[in-house]
């Protein structure tokens, strides 16, 4: 006895699809906003920290302080050139649909503004990362003067 293989109707693939497309945009929402959260609050928090230490004392590692705070800025900086990125990745993705109307190979070219917009985000998480290691090595060397 065979089993019958059981396909996607047009309308269900395209429900589906939408559905997962939803679910892709929101996680690289919550990526973007976690990044800005946190390179900003970590820079606050450095800042606040810097304000425990007793005044006269001799603040160890400052280079690892000011290396956390290129870190952070240019996580932050790098996931805001990310939304300039994803806005012209769109319109792109929106002049193939439209002008998929009157040539379906339209769509087939490469979208260029995808890879760069993906290492971008991969700048970010990985100087807001440096930028944490660098502020604990900070923090570490420091933490004895409070």
């Amino acid at each position: 006895m065979q089993a019958t293989k059981k396909t996607l109707s047009r309308e269900e693939y395209l429900d589906e699809r939408k559905l997962l497309h939803g679910f892709h945009q929101a996680a690289f929402d919550s990526y973007e906003r976690a990044v800005l959260a946190l390179a900003s609050a970590l820079f606050a928090f450095s800042v606040a920290y810097l304000r425990l230490l007793p005044e006269g004392e001799t603040i160890q590692a400052k280079f690892a302080l000011v290396s956390s705070w290129c870190f952070f800025a240019v996580a932050i900086l790098s996931i805001l050139s990310c939304f300039a990125m994803n806005i012209k990745a769109y319109n792109v993705e929106i002049a193939k649909v439209d002008a998929a109307t009157e040539d379906a190979s339209a769509l087939e070219p490469a979208n260029p503004w995808i890879k760069p917009s993906y290492f971008i985000y991969w700048i970010s998480g990985l100087t807001l990362a440096a930028g944490i290691a660098a502020l604990i090595a900070f923090s570490i060397v420091n933490i004895g003067q409070l």
